[in-house]
């Protein structure tokens, strides 16, 4: 499991801050400085004057790398690059990461890893955005118990509170089926399907253009066969990205 989430972490990382296609602007205000990383934490190191031209390499989470003509790179707030302006001289655009791509590139996928009362839980999922609120999600879980592993399909319903948030929390209600296969064969266990629903809260945060890191928590009810309702606990943390 650990294992599996490193890799996951690894691949996310790799792909989130992978160069994209570059952008060269022209610097309009008296100067634009040039930290040593992503944040303000880090040291100004060069400034860059006012009319020299800056190559933009990557974005991350409000920070944009930036190369400058003889070759230095450094880092520059979104609100500075803001100001800069283009080869014609038109101030330039940028895509800020909110649902804002989502109403171009409904589409949705996850990857998430977590827990289910106990049982290590990898989770699958796709969705679709209705409005910039609400979406529909279809999701595959496999759970991984000391007494059983469950297989789980459901479908939800998400509503999303702020979506022009970076950090934004969601609400969700749903059901499905969970099937349930016993490790035991000392006693005759038969494997069981029954129906479920649950109800969630969640919060995801725009990492990228195309990438979100998301945390959700599920209350989980299953209808058993015996007339009586099992309540379990879900949580899992992973990414998501726009398709």
């Amino acid at each position: 499991m650990r294992c599996l989430l490193f890799l996951l972490l690894s691949c996310i990382a790799t792909s989130v801050f992978a160069a994209t296609n570059t952008l060269e602007v022209v610097v309009a205000d008296p100067f634009i400085e040039l930290h040593t990383g992503p944040g303000k934490g880090y040291p100004v190191f060069f400034v860059v004057s006012r009319d020299d031209r800056i190559e933009v390499l990557k974005e991350r989470t409000g920070w944009y790398l930036v190369r400058e003509h003889q070759g230095r790179e450094g880092w520059v707030t979104e609100q500075q690059l803001l100001h800069t302006l283009d080869p014609d001289g038109n101030v330039i655009k940028l895509d800020a990461p909110t649902l804002e791509s989502l109403s171009r590139s409904r589409f949705q996928g996850s990857l998430m890893l977590g827990d289910f009362d106990g049982a290590s839980l990898i989770s699958l999922s796709g969705s679709y955005g209705l409005t910039d609120h609400m979406s529909v999600q279809l999701t595959l879980n496999h759970a991984l118990g000391n007494i059983s592993n469950m297989e789980m399909a459901t479908l939800d319903i998400t509503h999303t509170l702020f979506p022009e948030w970076r950090v934004s929390p969601y609400l969700s209600i749903g059901t499905g089926l969970i099937r349930t296969r016993p490790h035991t064969t000392q006693v005759q266990e038969v494997d069981t399907t029954d129906q479920m629903s649950f109800f969630g809260a969640g919060v995801r945060l725009y990492i990228s253009r195309r990438f979100i890191a998301r945390a959700e928590y599920h209350n989980n009810y299953t209808y058993t066969s015996r007339n009586e309702n099992e309540e379990s606990t879900e949580w899992k943390t992973g990414f998501a990205f726009f398709f």
